[in-house]
């Protein structure tokens, strides 16, 4: 059977595999065989020091969660086949955290043959501000690491491998004490990927927009409304919506706002919630399209616009995730509507592990992605395949984030 390996999301600092959002009883009677992992999260993932890459035969640190990712993976390829899995038919799939990872193992030389398509689900890969950054330069990491020494009270801090050894891991957690959604913005002690110079030669989107990837089959999409879910509680009015605006996106501050106008009637978290959503989640979806599109394998692009009768958050970020794994919270209202579109959602997924097509008989044509005809398929009340969604929006994120 072709097989499902999911990587769950989390901000690199939260959740784990074993979730019940996550079961995959469902997704696996579709004729796939379903994998859920776990990897090291926090300071105990993406702790990088300097004292540990002058242990490391590469002289790096702090890339050990992508590292448990790629152990599963070897794992998979050596064990598979006992559990009825085709070692040679692998779709990596991971939503938000998950999905940076996916695309980072996409842009490693490490994961050569270790999975052979990828499902990337809200995926924020060049965010830098707002959310916590999808990566970071090994030295910067490394500062983390010192800082995180300094809260321990450590006195050696130039190279505390061996102190850092006697904590405790419930400890280290604490001290570093992640926190749920923006919270971790708060936090100075941020950890995540390290662009090590190996693991991660480069930047991932920057290794991906000069096609150092392997080239694999894509499917790739965004949620209408990703960013309800991280201003949810927050009050937006027009001055701090400018402040936030003029934070982030710095010279290009006067386009985006040009872009999403703020009106004199509008509400400025809405305004600001869709900005969010198309630059650091709906524009990088179009560009893993464009990217892989232009290699010699096909992608498919996505936006999921379902909102579920009982959330008030709209398609918000995750929201997919019911969808995908065929597992629904009743408290949430959901309908056979919303339980025939997880059916077919599931269809897509699968025929796309089982062939590098989503596309099969009985479901509406999901056509592969080109820049020209910029195409996707929106899932929505129902499900179309449209064109230029925030094409021009799309285009100046790009601008923003990859220089052009």
């Amino acid at each position: 059977m072709p097989v499902l390996v999911w990587v769950h999301g989390g901000a690199f600092t939260t959740g784990a595999g074993s979730l019940g959002l996550y079961e995959g009883m469902n997704l696996a009677a579709q004729g796939v065989l379903v994998v859920t992992i776990n990897y090291r999260l926090g300071p105990l993932g993406f702790l990088a020091l300097p004292g540990l890459s002058d242990e490391s035969p590469f002289s790096v640190s702090g890339n050990y969660g992508l590292l448990d990712q790629i152990a599963a993976l070897e794992w998979i390829q050596s064990n598979v086949s006992q559990f009825g899995g085709d070692k040679d038919n692998v779709t990596l799939f991971g939503e938000s955290a998950g999905a940076v990872s996916a695309c980072h193992l996409l842009s490693s030389p490490l994961t050569t043959g270790l999975f052979h398509r990828a499902i990337v689900e809200s995926g924020p890969i060049w965010v830098e501000k707002g959310l916590p950054a999808a990566s970071r330069p090994l030295e910067t990491a490394e500062k983390t690491g010192l800082k995180l020494v300094e809260e321990l009270g450590l006195v050696d801090k130039s190279n505390s491998v061996s102190s850092l050894r006697a904590v405790t891991a419930e400890k280290l957690v604490e001290t570093a004490s992640p926190g749920e959604g923006l919270a971790v913005l708060k936090n100075e002690l941020q950890f995540g990927p390290v662009i090590d110079g190996w693991l991660l030669p480069g930047n991932p989107v920057s290794q991906i927009a000069q096609g150092n990837v392997h080239d694999l089959p894509l499917l790739v999409g965004a949620n209408a409304n990703e960013a309800n879910l991280f201003l949810e509680g927050m009050t937006v009015t027009g001055d701090s919506f400018e402040k936030i605006v003029n934070l982030v996106f710095g010279e290009y501050s006067n386009e985006v706002i040009d872009m999403f106008p703020l009106g004199e009637n509008e509400d400025a978290a809405t305004i600001l919630s869709e900005l969010f959503t198309v630059n650091e989640f709906i524009a990088p979806a179009r560009f893993l399209a464009e990217s892989f599109g232009s290699l010699q394998s096909n992608s498919y692009l996505y936006n999921f616009s379902r909102v579920a009768p009982g959330n008030p958050l709209g398609a918000c970020h995750g929201s997919e995730i019911p969808y995908v794994f065929g597992n629904f919270d009743q408290a949430l209202g959901y309908t056979d509507a919303d339980h025939r579109l997880s059916r077919t959602i599931m269809s897509y997924w699968t025929a796309f592990a089982r062939t590098g097509n989503p596309n099969r008989n009985g479901l509406p044509e999901w056509p592969p992605y080109s820049k020209e005809e910029d195409k996707l398929l929106q899932f929505g009340e129902t499900i179309s395949a449209n064109k230029g969604l925030y094409s021009e929006a799309c285009d100046l994120a790009e601008r923003i984030h990859l220089g052009e």
